[in-house]
């Protein structure tokens, strides 16, 4: 049995049946194949810091809806005894949108650590967003950078190691050295 198409698309601002959308009729091939490298090089980056994590985790996904990139890893406990979610840290890119004006990487515990807001991360341009809850490096100040995957690395394993550390994960038994 094949699933239907749905003629709305989710997941955007302001969503116009595909039937009736003339906004959005033009393509424009030069930006696509920019788009696509753009997309291509992050996951190259996000499965080159993902590697070295051994416990249970996600692939490094696209999502159609929001465009975004992401991968979780999973810490293999529940938090307390009032929870059946598993700790994890999601990390990805996308493009922006209503809360977050321009493309950018992101990272964030599930479930929230109220103590993470106050850690330090790298690079500098990196922060907090308290309306979000995720941490936020802007593709801009990434591209801006003198080392762009150094910068992204940084990010990822700063923001990683913060929420890891802050949620009590037994990061020894979860990572390797990477190669």
């Amino acid at each position: 049995m094949q699933d239907a198409v749905d003629a709305i698309p989710e997941e955007m601002d302001d969503p116009i049946p595909f039937a009736d959308d003339t906004l959005h009729a033009s393509y424009d091939r030069a930006a696509v194949e920019r788009w696509w490298r753009v997309v291509t090089d992050v996951g190259a980056v996000f499965r080159r810091h993902h590697s070295p994590f051994t416990g249970k985790a996600s692939p490094v996904q696209f999502f159609t809806g929001s465009f975004d990139l992401s991968y979780v890893r999973i810490s293999g406990r529940t938090p307390g005894h009032d929870s059946t979610e598993e700790q994890r840290i999601e990390a990805g890119f996308w493009p922006g949108g209503k809360l977050v004006a321009g493309a950018a990487f992101y990272s964030y515990p599930a479930p929230a650590v109220p103590e993470i807001a106050t850690v330090n991360i790298r690079p500098a341009a990196a922060r907090w967003d308290n309306q979000l809850g995720y941490f936020l490096l802007r593709y801009d100040d990434v591209r801006g950078s003198p080392a762009p995957e150094t910068a992204i690395l940084d990010f990822l394993q700063s923001t990683y190691e913060a929420a890891a550390d802050v949620a009590g994960w037994d990061r020894s038994s979860l990572e390797r050295s990477p190669a």
